[in-house]
């Protein structure tokens, strides 16, 4: 579609035009209830057969939440997350572009992700006053993120070991509704835990660094995490076990290191919640475990158990009423916690 014509798709393998429309209700029960709407209009295209871009110079996205009961009683308690859980306005165009790199007669296959995103980073510069509290751009979020995401597969014959290394960093910047210290919305925010990412700990629940403000606020009852980088590493031994009435059923073990930050540490009200290089190994944390898959051909039941090997939440520099004090220096091996599996099930392998 416009502005490109026949002679620019002969260029390339394949070239297309994409519009998209789409909504979404989520309900965090006694929480909030989060709308979205999101429209996106862009292209997509292939150089070459193991190479495709997408680019969407126009992408719209609008969120509406509303608080509940619980919800509000833990703003009074923290009132960090009104930084992060509001409405908001995305507008903004994103790229991606992903590459296959196999060499001719090998099994081995390497995938390389890169994806960049921003929203308001020019409106928000040029139309700064339709930013202020209620005008028609006041939930405008203006962020900048980029993604990197790299996966090596070594295939043999009846295995396979996967190596992939992530990692995710996002800018948010100041409109004149929203002041100070500012976050990637939540919805755009990185988590770790859960059935793709971090297997040790369930979905949102591992981070932020070493900080445990969000674990012990309001008992702990609403402690889902969101922060603005992420870094991540995972490796995978997937093998055959055996086949039932047609069906594969595949083992595999596992471990994943990563975590989520902050780029800082909020108005210093988040001790070790922010990224620094020098205590990088402090905040790591460590997962490994073993997984089932059930291969239905069209699609794959996963099970996988993790045990939070090496928690940086946990260590000597804890109180002892916080519930996160241990002998163990760095959170390994933290007695009662470490030997605790957590269940994941997903459809579809995580990477």
């Amino acid at each position: 579609m416009t502005p490109f014509g026949e002679g620019f798709e002969k260029r390339f393998q394949s070239a297309k035009t994409i519009v998209t429309a789409d909504l979404s209700f989520v309900d965090r029960f006694q929480y909030y209830r989060l709308r979205t709407f999101n429209t996106f209009f862009g292209y997509e295209w292939k150089p070459q057969t193991n190479v495709t871009w997408q680019f969407k110079p126009i992408n719209i996205e609008l969120t509406r939440i509303k608080q509940d009961s619980l919800f509000t009683e833990a703003i009074k308690q923290n009132p960090l997350l009104v930084y992060a859980y509001n409405n908001g306005l995305i507008i903004g165009a994103n790229a991606s572009y992903n590459r296959i790199f196999t060499k001719p007669g090998s099994r081995n296959i390497s995938l390389l992700r890169a994806y960049a995103e921003e929203s308001g980073v020019l409106l928000g510069a040029l139309a700064s006053g339709l930013t202020e509290k209620g005008r028609v751009l006041s939930d405008l979020y203006r962020f900048v993120k980029i993604d990197l995401d790299f996966r090596h597969y070594f295939n043999y014959k009846n295995s396979s070991l996967v190596f992939r290394a992530y990692a995710g960093y996002g800018l948010a910047l100041e409109t004149k509704n929203r002041q100070g210290e500012i976050t990637l919305p939540f919805f755009k925010s990185y988590f770790s835990g859960g059935p793709n990412s971090m297997r040790g700990w369930q979905i949102r629940k591992l981070g932020i660094g070493s900080n445990i403000y969000f674990d012990t606020l309001y008992n702990g009852s609403f402690n889902d995490k969101y922060a603005d980088v992420q870094l991540e590493t995972n490796l995978e031994y997937r093998f055959n076990m055996f086949r039932l009435f047609g069906f594969w059923f595949r083992g595999a073990v596992f471990t994943d290191v990563g975590n989520i930050w902050f780029r800082n540490d909020i108005n210093g009200l988040l001790p070790g919640a922010d990224l620094r290089f020098d205590k990088l190994y402090k905040d790591i944390a460590i997962a490994s475990g073993a997984g089932i898959r059930m291969d239905f051909t069209y699609f794959i039941l996963r099970f996988d158990w993790g045990l939070p090997i090496k928690d940086p939440r946990y260590g000597p520099d804890k109180g002892a009423t916080t519930g996160f004090y241990s002998d163990t220096k760095y959170g390994w091996f933290v007695d009662d916690v470490w030997n605790r599996a957590t269940f994941q099930f997903a459809i579809g392998y995580p990477f």
